[in-house]
């Protein structure tokens, strides 16, 4: 019944919410290293560079994939810059967070080797960093990793030294042709009103719908709300926001948007239709938007 499915779902949104919390955690002991980008009292900033910053890749089972990767030191003083691979996901407000390598298991961290992974680079100088993809056969899908630089400068101050650094890296995104399934479903959408308001007051309501990719592979997705009056009409159109849309596999991503024209907001009951669409497929949720009466 009703009541079942509704208890359902809160304790699937509870284990997703615990599961990104998890995830969350791990990232934080990930960043422990203290980043600095540019410090007062005559401290010279490290200011370096990493390109290209993500690459979509193709490569099928028992291919090899070279790839060049430009790191330029473009502050005042030499730096020390070490090489290194990691798993990384995007998480629900679409920042990129970056695990221990293997942790996910759509990581294809263990497939990359660098040609070398400890550079000194001097003032406006220039390297180049080799990494090379060895895909396994037999696996399918979308998998990902990040290659991450890690720069690091002594800066001497009176009697001591201060060693300051920064992060940056490249994004790999890779498909094995011939084996990906796409799909996603909406698992929760929900409508609030923003600030505080007046009983009958038309006010901004913000409408967010939390999107599951449930595939195998990295979709860029696509939202958009319908709202409907309570005689099935369409009475406003408008997008759900979330950057690029990129979702990876068994990932969550937020699409928001925000309904704000007063002209179309009637007192009475309103329904709020999702939907996200993606080459392959789409899914659609809704949800009630109670405007001047009592919502209780």
């Amino acid at each position: 019944n009703m009541k079942n499915c509704r208890s359902h779902t809160r304790k699937q949104i509870t284990r997703i919410y615990i599961k990104l919390l998890t995830r969350a955690i791990r990232t934080l002991a990930l960043f422990a290293f203290t980043v600095f980008t540019g410090l007062s009292s005559g401290y010279a900033e490290i200011s370096f560079s990493v390109s290209p910053p993500i690459m979509e890749l193709n490569v099928p089972g028992g291919g090899v994939k070279v790839m060049k990767l430009l790191v330029y030191n473009q502050g005042e003083m030499p730096i020390h810059v070490s090489g290194s691979v990691a798993d990384m996901e995007i998480e629900p407000d679409g920042n990129t967070a970056l695990l221990s390598a293997g942790a996910s298991p759509w990581s294809c961290a263990d497939w990359i080797t660098l040609d070398n992974d400890e550079l000194d680079i001097d003032a406006g100088e220039k390297k180049t960093v080799i990494a090379r993809l060895s895909v396994p056969r037999g696996k399918r899908g979308g998998r990902y990793a990040a290659i991450i630089f890690q720069a690091t400068g002594s800066q001497k101050k009176d009697a001591g030294a201060i060693v300051i650094g920064a992060r940056l890296g490249t994004l790999i995104l890779e498909t094995i042709p011939h084996t990906l399934k796409k799909g996603g479903e909406i698992v929760r959408i929900e409508t609030r009103m923003e600030g505080d308001f007046q009983p009958g007051e038309k006010v901004p309501i913000t409408i967010v719908a939390l999107f599951r990719n449930t595939g195998n592979v990295h979709i860029k997705a696509q939202g958009s709300v319908v709202i409907k009056d309570s005689n099935n009409r369409i009475v406003d159109r408008l997008p759900l926001i979330a950057g690029t849309g990129t979702v990876l596999p068994d990932g969550i991503r937020e699409f928001k948007g925000t309904w704000s024209n007063k002209s179309k907001m009637a007192e009475g009951e309103f329904t709020a239709e999702a939907r996200i669409t993606f080459p392959g497929g789409r899914a659609q949720a809704s949800a009630n938007i109670m405007l001047g009466v009592n919502r209780e």
